[in-house]
């Protein structure tokens, strides 16, 4: 859309000479950046707005954890934006402690002046049931619902859920209104 911003995309699939080819018409109006993990395993794409950020020297992209984690940080003579594009499906704890440390860092330098800077975090997060059972959409009751379960026992591919969350109480969540939020009691 001519008024978006910024757009982040999760679990693209895809390379740079696919974006180029087949995302052509939007980089007339945004910069596009983008980290793959090639072999169609998955990759973010973050795009900026080219009205809100002309130069493309402003804004600066960081691959934080390739496939995973970016970092676009915007800045100007009055202050600065950054935007974190997150999948976390995959990840390892050493990178997770790596990304939340370094997103910890923007966050306490936004607060020093938080008229001027701001930290956004969007993604796909990826999170266990308190149960073994990963919540899915198409199937949200666990087959086993009466049953007793190992809470312990979590898929490999959640890592470090925990460490994520402290970051993001850390920060103001703001919700929309689609129905993408699943809290399971």
């Amino acid at each position: 859309s001519k008024n978006t911003d910024c757009m982040c995309v999760q679990e693209t699939r895809g390379s740079h000479t696919m974006v180029n080819k087949h995302l052509r018409g939007i980089s007339e109006l945004f910069w596009i950046k983008g980290s793959f993990l090639g072999g169609n395993a998955g990759g973010v794409i973050t795009c900026i707005s080219k009205k809100s950020v002309m130069l493309e020297h402003q804004n600066s992209f960081s691959e934080i954890v390739k496939g995973r984690v970016t970092r676009t940080h915007i800045a100007s003579s009055k202050g600065w934006q950054t935007i974190w594009n997150v999948h976390n499906f995959g990840l390892s704890s050493r990178e997770v402690d790596y990304f939340v440390s370094v997103a910890f860092e923007d966050i306490q330098l936004a607060k020093l002046d938080p008229y001027n800077r701001s930290v956004f975090m969007v993604g796909d997060f990826n999170f266990a049931c308190p149960s073994r059972q990963v919540f899915q959409y198409s199937y949200p009751i666990s087959p086993n619902e009466g049953a007793s379960l190992d809470t312990s026992i979590r898929p490999s591919h959640h890592a470090a859920p925990g460490r994520i969350l402290e970051l993001c109480n850390a920060m103001v969540e703001i919700v929309q209104p689609c129905p993408t939020h699943y809290i399971h009691e």
